[in-house]
């Protein structure tokens, strides 16, 4: 079974921000590698990152992978009127199918925590061309400084009634990129917090939560009519929290690049 709802995702799935892109033909053009680029997205899901890098301005022929079918037909259709041509594989991040030294670019969207770290990494070596980029960034569920009793509810939600039971912690985003960190033949050039603000209404912010693994799991416990009453209870708590307003979200977005050198 899926650990997302596809639709769900590609509809309230947020677009990363237009900045994260600004530096990486720089990059790409003092490693002596000319645009268009041969990019991957690993992990792609229903294409956000590749739509948010296009519009970032990242000129670059793209490959859109995924070990889940049904995210790359939903990403079919929604890149379909937003991007240009893209290659779409099924495939492991562990085992990529692509010749070594092919590729310049991988990026990686708030996906490499569901990945084994070793296994990847080497796999990203082997196909990233000497000077090639890999770009990595993970947000966290949104919080607003205006809403505090509503973060905390969502926070417990999530820890308590709909994590489910093999769950562990996946650890910080500096923890999680530690393996590249750590390896001589991947140089560091941009490493931090990047702003991603966006106004929400409590229809955005449930859309968001339906797209959560952790929601999902729960609602495989449900059977159809307790799934409506769910969402339905769930939809009335976030409007009374909010208000009938949009409220701005802060996404915590971290970001880091790095270089192949060796």
């Amino acid at each position: 079974m899926s650990k997302f709802d596809s639709q769900f995702y590609s509809r309230y799935r947020p677009l990363y921000p237009g900045g994260l892109y600004a530096t990486w033909k720089t990059h790409l053009d003092a490693g002596g590698i000319c645009s268009p680029y041969q990019a991957l997205d690993v992990g792609c899901g229903t294409g956000h990152s590749i739509l948010s890098a296009c519009r970032g301005g990242v000129d670059a022929s793209w490959t859109a992978l995924d070990s889940d079918p049904e995210m790359l037909t939903e990403a079919r259709s929604f890149l379909r009127t937003h991007a240009g041509a893209v290659n779409y594989v099924v495939a492991s991040a562990e085992r990529l199918p692509f010749e070594s030294e092919t590729l310049d670019l991988v990026q990686v969207a708030s996906a490499f925590h569901w990945m084994r770290a070793e296994e990847t990494a080497s796999e990203f070596l082997r196909v990233l061309r000497m000077n090639g980029l890999l770009a990595m960034c993970e947000y966290q569920f949104p919080k607003s400084k205006d809403l505090l009793n509503l973060n905390e509810w969502i926070r417990r939600e999530f820890n308590l009634r709909w994590k489910a039971p093999q769950q562990r912690p996946r650890g910080s985003f500096k923890e999680i990129t530690s393996i590249f960190r750590q390896n001589p033949r991947f140089q560091l050039l941009e490493d931090g917090p990047h702003p991603m603000m966006l106004s929400m209404s409590a229809d955005d912010l449930l859309g968001l939560l339906l797209s959560q693994s952790r929601v999902l799991h729960f609602e495989n416990l449900l059977d159809l009519n307790e799934i409506l009453d769910f969402r339905s209870s769930l939809l009335d708590h976030l409007e009374s929290e909010m208000k009938g307003q949009n409220w701005n979200f802060d996404f915590a977005l971290s970001y880091v690049l790095f270089r192949k050198v060796a």
